[in-house]
């Protein structure tokens, strides 16, 4: 009688070690495209936010206004090009 319930336990453990490594591989599959999702929503708001950042830069690009002086306009352009710049290499880390 001991010898059934043992091999009746053995059988039980088989059953519930497949289904759990199954819930484990679905586990897994959830993770990683939830993971996909959440790089894709990552990439998106960056998206967004470096295109709002182009369209406050178009306006500045678009004024008439040519700054006080030699330096002023120096800095302007200088500060332009290294906001783009930070915003270049953030993108490429993110992406790659």
């Amino acid at each position: 009688m001991c010898f059934y319930h043992s091999d009746q336990i053995a059988v039980r453990q088989s059953q519930v070690d497949k289904l759990y490594a199954g819930l484990k591989d679905l586990s897994n599959e959830r993770k990683s495209k939830l993971e996909e999702v959440l790089k894709l929503y990552v990439l998106n708001r960056e998206i967004d936010d470096i295109m709002q950042w182009i369209a406050e830069k178009e306006i500045v690009a678009g004024s008439h206004e040519l700054g006080a002086d030699f330096e002023h306009v120096c800095v302007s352009i200088l500060s332009v090009h290294f906001e783009w710049l930070i915003w270049f290499f953030y993108f490429n880390t993110i992406t790659s």
